[in-house]
């Protein structure tokens, strides 16, 4: 009787200080905007992973008589090389974009580009609760895309965290910096904004956890909001080492372009 009474203390004790990167069940769920996606968080937790995602999107202007779909295949993998650094690359290795307006219809195929990033953290604490915390790089490699006359790329600096707030919730932010160019004959143009972004994921089930949050950025479009952006989430874990993932988000302010983004993926990983 001791024994079970100590090993379910044991027990009650562990689960109540699990750390925030124990479970990838419970990782912070990700969303991008902008081109290629790389403005999209990036996990602090670092672990061996593969994955494959659909990112897609929408522009409505009814009035206008204009709309834009456009979806991507990414395939991307990470790997710890020890409890502090990850690195992990990612290639949209199919890009289609239909666009139609009031006198045209218009269908482009392409792929790239391939991404790269890296990122250092650790473990700390914060009100006694485990909280992991990772600085961030990520940026699209140069001449990886399919079109050479106009060339393009992006670029983000970050900081990132995740606590474990109780056994069942935990809480996520990041604050970065985004950039962006693209180049062709006719000249350079740049563009830059900063993002803050804050999330809470719950284990609703011991295979599923849900999450809302909410992204903001500004700069992009010059002096003025960019968007406040809401998305919500699911992760359902299939198997082991298997997981499906859903996320969506739609912005209700700022002057951002786009109606509603999404990914849907698989990955593998422990």
């Amino acid at each position: 009787m001791r024994i079970a009474i100590a090993s379910l203390v044991i027990a009650l004790g562990s689960a109540a200080h699990a750390g925030p990167c124990d479970d990838a069940l419970v990782e912070p769920l990700g969303l991008g905007v902008r081109d290629a996606r790389f403005d999209r968080g990036i996990s602090p937790c670092v672990r061996d992973e593969l994955g494959a995602s659909v990112d897609g999107g929408a522009t409505i202007d009814t009035p206008g008589f204009y709309g834009t779909l456009a979806g991507a295949l990414r395939l991307d993998g990470r790997i710890a090389l020890d409890l502090r650094i990850e690195l992990g690359v990612a290639a949209r290795v199919l890009d289609a974009t239909f666009v139609q307006t009031a006198v045209i219809k218009v269908t482009e195929l392409g792929y790239g580009p391939l991404e790269a990033h890296v990122s250092y953290g650790d473990d700390a604490s914060f009100r006694g609760r485990p909280l992991r915390w990772a600085a961030i790089a990520l940026v699209d490699v140069p001449w990886t895309q399919e079109s050479q006359a106009t060339r393009s790329g992006g670029a983000q600096l970050a900081l990132a965290a995740t606590w474990a707030l109780s056994p069942r919730w935990t809480i996520a932010a990041r604050v970065a910096g985004l950039g962006w160019y693209a180049s062709s004959l006719a000249g350079v143009t740049g563009r830059a904004a900063g993002a803050l972004d804050g999330e809470a994921i719950v284990r609703a089930a011991r295979r599923v956890a849900l999450g809302l949050g909410i992204d903001a950025q500004a700069g992009w479009y010059g002096a003025g909001l960019d968007h406040v952006l809401v998305r919500i989430g699911a992760r359902v874990r299939v198997a082991a080492r298997w997981r499906l993932e859903l996320i969506a988000g739609a912005p209700i302010a700022g002057a951002e372009r786009a109606d509603v983004t999404f990914t849907l993926g698989v990955r593998r990983g422990r």
